[in-house]
C-alpha cells in the first residue's frame, strides 16, 4: 500500500520546477518483533517526508513550506524480499545533489533493511556509506556538502544518551502528539494486525510512521536550516508547531483514521495543552499558552 501526499504553497512554481529546489528529506522506517513473521525483526513501513527549504522570513510558519510524504507499508501477503526491493526503488528517486537525507536512528533503519535483505541493495548500501563518510565534515551544516545526517548526533541542540526525540522536538517547540499509543504500543498494534487485518490499526502504523519521518525533519529543519527562525502556528497565532494539523490537511483524504475524533483531539487548544502538561509542563508558560 503507498500513499502519497502533497502540500504545496509557491505560487509561482509548477510541479516541473520544484525538483530543482533544496529539500529535506526525512526517512524513517519502523519494524517490530513477531515470532511469526519471516523474520525476527521484520521492516513493516516506511515514510519519506520532504519539506523544500525557501525563504519564509522571520517565522518559521510550516502552513507556508512545501512539502511532500510517500508512506509504504507491507501488505499481509507480501514477503520482506518484495518488500524492502520495492523500498530500494523508492529510495533511489530520493538521491540527487540538491536533497539532504535525513533520519533519527537513521543508520540502524537502513541496517535493518540490509541485514532483512537477500539481495544486494545498491541505494541503501550507498546511503549507509554515506552516512559514515559524513563524519568528515565539521558540523552539521548542509552547506558542507552533507547529503546524509541523523538527529542523534548531528543538531546543535543534540539528543543525549537515550533520550527520545519527542524530547528535543519538545524543546524546539514542535509538538508530536500521538494518541494513537494511548492504549497499545506500536509493536503490539503491529503484531495484532497481522492477525486481524484491522483497517483502523494498520492507518493508525501509517500516521505514527509519517509522524516520525515529519518530526525528524522538522527538528533539523528548526535546529540546522532556520535556527534563528521563531516556530509560528498561525491557526492559533501562537509559537510552537503541531505536526498533526499539517498530517491532517494532507492526509485527511487518503486515510480515514485523520478523520475520526480519536485524531482530531489531538488538532484542538485542549489536546495540545494536555500533551505539554504531561511531558513539559514549562512550555505552558514559555510560549505564553492560553486556552
Amino acid at each position: 500500500m503507498i500513499i502519497k501526499a502533497r502540500k504545496n504553497n509557491y505560487r509561482h512554481v509548477s510541479f516541473g520546477d520544484i525538483g530543482s529546489r533544496k529539500r529535506i528529506v526525512s526517512i524513517d522506517t519502523e519494524w517490530a518483533k513477531n515470532w511469526k513473521a519471516e523474520e525476527m525483526f521484520i521492516p513493516f513501513c516506511i515514510g519519506i517526508h520532504s519539506i523544500y527549504i525557501d525563504d519564509i522570513g522571520n517565522f518559521l510558519d510550516i502552513d507556508k513550506l512545501h512539502m511532500e510524504t510517500e508512506l509504504y507499508f507491507r501488505e499481509n501477503y507480501e514477503s520482506t524480499q518484495d518488500y524492502i526491493e520495492n523500498v530500494e526503488s523508492i529510495l533511489n528517486k530520493y538521491i540527487d545533489d540538491n536533497t539532504l537525507i535525513i533520519g533519527h536512528q537513521l543508520s540502524s533503519d537502513l541496517h535493518t533493511l540490509v541485514h532483512c535483505s537477500n539481495k544486494k541493495l545498491n541505494t541503501i548500501e550507498q546511503l549507509i556509506d554515506a552516512f559514515k563518510r559524513r563524519k568528515n565534515f565539521k558540523g552539521a551544516d548542509n552547506k558542507k556538502g552533507f547529503t546524509v545526517a541523523d538527529t542523534r548526533y548531528d543538531i546543535n541542540n543534540r539528543i543525549k544518551g537515550q533520550e527520545k526525540l519527542r524530547s528535543v522536538s519538545l524543546r524546539l517547540n514542535v509538538f508530536a502528539i500521538q494518541n494513537e499509543l494511548n492504549k497499545m504500543s506500536l509493536t503490539k498494534m503491529y503484531n495484532a494486525y497481522l492477525s486481524d487485518a484491522d483497517q483502523n490499526k494498520k492507518e493508525k502504523l501509517i500516521v505514527l510512521n509519517w509522524r516520525h519521518a515529519f518530526q525528524t525533519a522538522l527538528v533539523w529543519l528548526i535546529d540546522s536550516v532556520y535556527p534563528d527562525k521563531i516556530p509560528y502556528n498561525s491557526k492559533f497565532n501562537m509559537k510552537f508547531i503541531v505536526t498533526n494539523d499539517i498530517i491532517f490537511e494532507m492526509g485527511k483524504d487518503h486515510i480515514n483514521y485523520l478523520n475520526t475524533e480519536e485524531f482530531k483531539q489531538s488538532l484542538s487548544l485542549e489536546g495540545i495543552h494536555s500533551y505539554i502538561k504531561k511531558y513539559q509542563p514549562e512550555k505552558i508558560n514559555e510560549i505564553g499558552f492560553r486556552l
